[in-house]
């Protein structure tokens, strides 16, 4: 009888010491840069005298970026935080030599579900709800332009986390699509303010991001 106790005993502490990634009451902290491709679509519409002419641009863009999040363990299996991230997208060189700048910030709302839930490893859904500020700048020594849009952005991925340091250390990667939606919100030209009212300029950006860093389990 007492071998069968010690057993039950000892089993009851393995069940109990043994620790997973996803861990209610827990902080995750993710450091991590990306890279992104994306297919883009412009659409405009002028209205002028009562009639109204629209247009549209399809395009396709690259991005690179950094992020830092953190996220709390509500149970084993599901997180939720916060998540801010900066970058900017890539353009080509052209021949007349024309700069052009750009930044892109976003604050979102994450949540990772765990699928798999291991000691050292998992393999996790990722969802995000955020919003992004957008602004672009353009100047070829002649014509200058300041543009500032915002939007709403969403994405869902899948990745895993890989604590080799103590369980608590390790690497993070995460595939995301995601989806960002500016409405340009002011202009300027030559420094001097434009007026916006009889323009609707809208920007749908969508396309994959892949995320490698660095994952803190506290």
């Amino acid at each position: 009888m007492k071998n069968v106790l010690l057993g039950i005993l000892c089993l009851s502490f393995a069940l109990t010491s043994s620790a997973q990634v996803g861990e209610k009451g827990k902080i995750y902290v993710d450091l991590n840069g990306g890279l992104g491709i994306y297919r883009t679509l412009a659409t405009s519409t002028i209205t002028s005298g009562g009639s109204s002419i629209s247009s549209e641009v399809k395009d396709t863009a690259a991005a690179t970026y950094v992020a830092i999040g953190a996220e709390y363990g509500i149970v084993d299996w599901l997180s939720a935080g916060l998540n801010l991230r900066s970058g900017s997208y890539l353009y080509e060189d052209n021949d007349q030599k024309q700069y052009k700048s750009n930044k892109v910030n976003t604050l979102e709302a994450t949540s990772h579900l765990y699928f798999l839930n291991r000691d050292k490893f998992t393999f996790f859904g990722s969802i995000a709800l955020g919003y992004t500020f957008f602004k672009n700048s353009y100047d070829n020594n002649i014509y200058s332009s300041d543009e500032k849009y915002n939007g709403l952005h969403t994405g869902l991925g899948l990745g895993f986390k890989w604590l080799f340091i103590k369980e608590r250390v390790g690497l993070f990667f995460n595939y995301e699509y995601n989806t960002f939606n500016f409405d340009l919100k002011e202009r300027m030209i030559n420094g001097n303010q434009q007026d916006l009212s009889n323009l609707e300029y809208n920007l749908n950006v969508r396309g994959s991001e892949l995320r490698l860093g660095l994952s803190v389990k506290i």
